[in-house]
Order: structure tokens, then C-alpha cells, then sequence
């Protein structure tokens, strides 16, 4: 595992040029905690840190901490991080009593919804930076469909920007919920960490960044070389923030199909259920939710665009994990993961839609042949790969609705899942062309508290309906 940082000052260490390979075997010997380890012990950790010699520091947990950027995750049912709600440990570099880390971190995740989450604690940086970006990429593959789930992909990596402060735990989450059953050997997963020092930075829409430092954490596409984020989506830290933001984008859209819905259903900005989100499906690219989960990224259409100026940034640290649950051709390898499962909840091949033009008894009238309903099927099914080890102890319901421009989506299949293969008939018959067909997960643990609310992962996808011509 290569890790690169910067000095508390922000000077580079030169010596991990000067001596390459003598760093990168001293960073893997320092990054891989590969113990038996228990995250969820209120109990303060010994964090060995790289200052000048080995310094060790007893530290909280970030969701048992009184302070920092985590301490979000942490309510009176305990802390989102529990493995009964499907959190499992892939990663801890914490550093040993013999060899320091610069910037001590733990990676998470949730094998239910496929959320990873990223723990780090900044040793590093001695001021309070505007907010710390972390990017995710994947290399040593032709294929990164694990990133595709939020757009991300070989030439867009995935970004999440979230506060930073010295001497505390920060944490960024990205979607990895796209599963891909294909072998890809030696895959990497690539987490870099940025610090950031912006001014006069602002979103349209009325949001201000301090507004969605606050309420959300963003991801999106990040230009380096100009040193800007050109435009990004939100990714919401609870419930209540994202119910509040989906009532304020209702409030500045009034007027549209999913304007009354929103309303109603955010409780004028409190709160909804992830179910409830069925009915605005064609508001949302992607959605995960429920559970015990108060971090649940939801990705509106559209984009929203930053204007401003960013005064620095400056590359704090990077390090790697081979993407978990692919061949290895290297079993020593110290950047392998602790969990080795395949990662990802499902994925989805929708074919392209025929419409065929339903005339019944119209004869010539040709109003009633323009206002007859039209049937829309596909020449296959839409088939659903669901992540088979998910259904070992949890119970999986599927949908799929069309949806439109201007009207509530319409729900054509649902079934439980009883094996990872799923198909559904899309036919339907509507008065226009669908837009998208939305794919909606329900997933209930085996192992979830009695009255918790289900997981709910939706996506949605184009489709391209073929006039076949007249039944």
C-alpha cells in the first residue's frame, strides 16, 4: 500500500521520491492492522502516529467521540456502524508500537445497501480547512462498473467532500452498490484525501456551501486542474437534512408533477420514509435508505452548479485496498482486504422498450386514435443480478416502475426475490413514451430490530422506446 502526505506545514516529503521503495515497503508495514479488531467498543484505541519518532495516542472512536466531523453516526440505538445492520471491516491502519502512520483510517462497509465508509483521523493538517475531498477510483481493470452506481466510472471518479479539522475524525461515504459478478484479478480501489480552502463559494438554488457542509456531504466531478468543483450532487448525512433540502427544491418548483409529492410526503421538511420515495422516483437518479442508516446519499436530477473561488488545495493523503471478493495474485499482499467478499447489492440490463399502438374500436376518428393508451413491452424482460450473498439473511424484494415527464411513476412488476437472477415483464399501457424505468430494492436483514424501517436502494434508467407500429 503507497501513502503519500503532507507535512503539518504542507511540504512535501521529498524522501519518498528519493527512496521509493524503501517508503512503500515502510508505509505497508505501518498501514496493515490485520488483528482480529472490534469497531463497535466504546473504548478509547491506540493510534500510533508517524510525529517525529512513534507516538501513541489514545482517541475515541469517531461515533463515541464528544467532538469532530463523525459524531453524526452516533444516536441513542446505538451507532450506524453496527454489524447486524450489515457493516463488516475491510480495512485498519491504525500504525504499531514499532512504525507510525501519518494519517491513521478504518474503512467500512455495509453489505446490505453496498455504502462505504471511509474513517479518517487528520494528524496532518494543523488549521481547520473549509472541507476535506476525498476521492474514489478504481485501477488495474478495464471494467469499474462498481463505481457506476453514482456515475462514477474509469474516467470519472467518485468525490465526497466533508469537513476536516486537525486532531479529528472525519468520514466520506461513497455508493459501491452496483454488483458486478465478473472476476476482475488485482482490481484496486484508489482513495485520495485533499484539503481544501475555499471563499465565496456558493450553489444556485439559494444553497450557501456552509448550508451543505452542514446538512450534506456532496459528490461529483472535481476538476484538478483548474483546482474547482465544477458541479456536483448531494449526498445527504440524515434523514431530516435530505427531507428538508427535497422541500426546499419543492418550494422553488412549484408547479411541477412531483412538487405536491414532496411536500406531502417530507412532512413540510421533517422528515419521510425511504418507501415514500417510490412515488418520486423520476426525481431521483439514485437513493439509498432506511435501515439504521442516518447517511443515505440521494442523488437528485440534474445538477447543481458551484460558483466561487477556491483559494488552495493541497493533497494531504492516499492509500489503496484491492477491491474485495477479486482474484489476488498476490496472497501477501498487505493491501488486502480483511473482508474478501464481492462487493455491491445488484445490477440491472434494461433492454430497449417497443410501444405498439393500441386502436381498439376507433375506426378514423383520429382523436381517439391519439388518446388511446399504447401498449409498451421489450422484446426481453428486464433481468435483475442480485449480490447472492445478501440473500443468504435477508429477504429481497424487487420493483420496477416506468417513469415520465410531467406525471408519478407507474409500478409494472414487483416479486420477491428467491434467487440472484431476477426478471420482470415490463409491459404496461400508458398514454406517452416513459422516460426512465426505475428499479427499486427493498431489503429486510434477517437480523434487523423488530419495527425498523426496510433498506431501500433505487435507481434509475434511460430507456428508448421503438414504435414497432399497430396491433
Amino acid at each position: 500500500m503507497f501513502s503519500r502526505a503532507l507535512t503539518k506545514s504542507f511540504k512535501t516529503l521529498l524522501f519518498s521520491a528519493l527512496l521509493p521503495c524503501a517508503v512503500s515497503a515502510f508505509a505497508q508495514t505501518c498501514a496493515s492492522n490485520r488483528d482480529a479488531w472490534d469497531w463497535t467498543i466504546p473504548v478509547s484505541q491506540t493510534l500510533y502516529l508517524n510525529d517525529g519518532g512513534v507516538i501513541p495516542r489514545a482517541v475515541n472512536l469517531p461515533y463515541y467521540a464528544f467532538d469532530g466531523f463523525a459524531t453524526n453516526l452516533n444516536t441513542p440505538s446505538g451507532p450506524d456502524v453496527l454489524p447486524t445492520n450489515g457493516w463488516v471491516l475491510l480495512f485498519r491502519s491504525f500504525g504499531n508500537s514499532l512504525c507510525g502512520t501519518n494519517m491513521p483510517y478504518f474503512i467500512l462497509y455495509n453489505r446490505y445497501d453496498g455504502l462505504l465508509r471511509v474513517f479518517f483521523y487528520n494528524d496532518l493538517t494543523t488549521q481547520t480547512l473549509s472541507f476535506g475531498q476525498v476521492t474514489l477510483g478504481e485501477s488495474n481493470t478495464t471494467d469499474a462498473s462498481l463505481l457506476n452506481f453514482d456515475g462514477g466510472d474509469l474516467n470519472h471518479n467518485l468525490v465526497t467532500v466533508d469537513r476536516i479539522g486537525p486532531q479529528q475524525w472525519s468520514y466520506a461515504d461513497f455508493s459501491l452498490t452496483n454488483y458486478d459478478p465478473t472476476p476482475h484479478t488485482d482490481a484496486t480501489l484508489n482513495f485520495d484525501l485533499n484539503g481544501i480552502t475555499a471563499t465565496s463559494l456558493t450553489l444556485t438554488g439559494g444553497l450557501t456551501l456552509d448550508q451543505v457542509e452542514q446538512d450534506a456531504q456532496m459528490a461529483g466531478a472535481y476538476d484538478r486542474t483548474k483546482n474547482s468543483i465544477g458541479a456536483f450532487n448531494s449526498n445527504f448525512n440524515s434523514i431530516a437534512s435530505a427531507a428538508k433540502t427535497m422541500n426546499d427544491q419543492a418550494s422553488h418548483n412549484k408547479g411541477t408533477w412531483w412538487a405536491n409529492a414532496v411536500t406531502s410526503l417530507t412532512h413540510a421538511g421533517v422528515f419521510f420514509a425511504a418507501e415514500d420515495l417510490w412515488g418520486v422516483a423520476g426525481f431521483i437518479h439514485t437513493f439509498l435508505g432506511g435501515g439504521q442508516t442516518k447517511a443515505p446519499p440521494m442523488h437528485f436530477q440534474g445538477q447543481i452548479n458551484a460558483t466561487g473561488t477556491l483559494q488552495s488545495t493541497s493533497e494531504v493523503y492516499s492509500f489503496i485496498l484491492r477491491v474485495p471478493g477479486q482474484p489476488h495474485s498476490n496472497p501477501n499482499d498487505l493491501s488486502l482486504p480483511l473482508y474478501d467478499t464481492k462487493l455491491g447489492v445488484f445490477n440491472a440490463g434494461v433492454p430497449d422498450i417497443n410501444r405498439y399502438e393500441i386502436i381498439g374500436d376507433c375506426g378514423t376518428d383520429l382523436l381517439c386514435i391519439f388518446n388511446n393508451p399504447k401498449h409498451y413491452q421489450s422484446s426481453t424482460p428486464l433481468t435483475i443480478q442480485l449480490n447472492p450473498n445478501i440473500l443468504t439473511d435477508a429477504t429481497v424484494t424487487v420493483s420496477a416502475a416506468y417513469t415520465f415527464f410531467g406525471s408519478a411513476p407507474v409500478t409494472v412488476a414487483q416479486t420477491q426475490a428467491t434467487s440472484s437472477t431476477i426478471s420482470l415483464d415490463l409491459s404496461g399501457m400508458f398514454n406517452s413514451d416513459p422516460s426512465e424505468v426505475a428499479v427499486k430494492l427493498t431489503i429486510c436483514p434477517n437480523s434487523a430490530p423488530v419495527g425498523q424501517e426496510p433498506i431501500t436502494v433505487i435507481k434509475t434508467y434511460p430507456v428508448f422506446v421503438t414504435d414497432q407500429g399497430f396491433e
